[in-house]
């Protein structure tokens, strides 16, 4: 049996084929079977892509979509065809910002055999520099009143709030090295599943098109009373944790922020009414931020 893994590019061809490169160099071809979704991206990308795949790695399956679907519906296209593939047992959710050190396919899979309750297991996730450890790879749920205080902040200091918030919810030990520990939020940037479960939670959330995509595969799997695992035997270097996670780059990204928090709040937590009027607000005041220091670097 095989192990599905589907890599998500958007405009970004130099990254997933180096991703492509690193998994290959680890990884035994036919014990994986690998979909890369195009998002839409420009043409000369997706040829890009297609010429890389024919010439060196004819077995991947590019997935070209006529627009950009955002992280959630353009992975689930990718897991659609692995839900059909009887030679695939497990699906792994792999970025193409990550470079793979070494194989995590066969420990990844050992380790969710061996433990019952086991949902979603993650490798530990290290930055650009190989050995600094991302925190934001093991996080703890951020309860109702922790979401209320990020927005209440957040508009005061767009670009570091959000570091410091992870930072303060990192679930990872002091001494991690060897260690397979139980987690709440993974990181979306390498987990593995079974293929069967993921399926049967109808893969990612289609009501968000970026941000809060693991929050609401945890809300859905602990309510099954299965865990998320973080096996920190296993190495991977996540190349954009040191741009992307902390900072809000755009009114489209900061405005994708908002959506996706105010439909988590509705659809998976108990919070009233007086909290949604609440926080309203703040959701202004940060677009408002954004939209005024986008119009200050013109």
């Amino acid at each position: 049996m095989k192990t599905g893994i589907v890599i998500l590019n958007y405009n970004n061809a130099a990254d997933t084929i180096a991703c492509l490169r690193s998994l290959y160099a680890t990884t035994a071809a036919d014990k994986v079977r690998v979909i890369v979704v195009d998002n839409g991206s420009r043409e000369e990308v997706v040829k890009e892509l297609e010429e890389f795949i024919t010439a060196f790695v004819p077995s991947v399956t590019l997935l070209p979509l006529p627009k950009n679907l955002g992280y959630a519906c353009g992975n689930n296209e990718g897991c659609k065809l692995l839900y059909d593939d009887p030679e695939v047992d497990y699906i792994a959710i792999l970025n193409n910002d990550t470079i793979v050190l070494e194989d995590f396919v066969t420990p990844l899979r050992a380790k969710i055999e061996s433990l019952p309750d086991v949902a979603l297991i993650s490798p530990l996730l290290l930055r650009s520099d190989g050995k600094t450890i991302e925190q934001n790879c093991a996080r703890r749920a951020p309860k109702l009143s922790e979401i209320f205080t990020h927005w209440a902040l957040l508009h005061r200091n767009i670009f570091g709030i959000l570091s410091r918030i992870d930072h303060r919810s990192s679930m990872l030990p002091s001494k991690a090295a060897g260690q397979t520990i139980p987690v709440e939020l993974i990181s979306g940037s390498c987990f593995m599943v079974r293929k069967s479960l993921f399926e049967s939670l109808n893969g990612f959330d289609s009501g968000t098109f970026l941000y809060y995509e693991e929050n609401i595969l945890w809300e859905k799997i602990r309510h099954r009373n299965l865990k998320n695992y973080l096996d920190c035997s296993v190495r991977l270097i996540h190349l954009g944790a040191a741009t992307t996670s902390t900072q809000v780059k755009s009114i489209f990204v900061a405005k994708c922020l908002v959506e996706s928090t105010r439909y988590f709040i509705r659809r998976f937590t108990d919070a009233g009414m007086l909290f949604r009027v609440a926080i309203a607000p703040f959701y202004g005041l940060f677009l408002l931020k954004i939209r005024l220091k986008s119009l200050i670097k013109r």
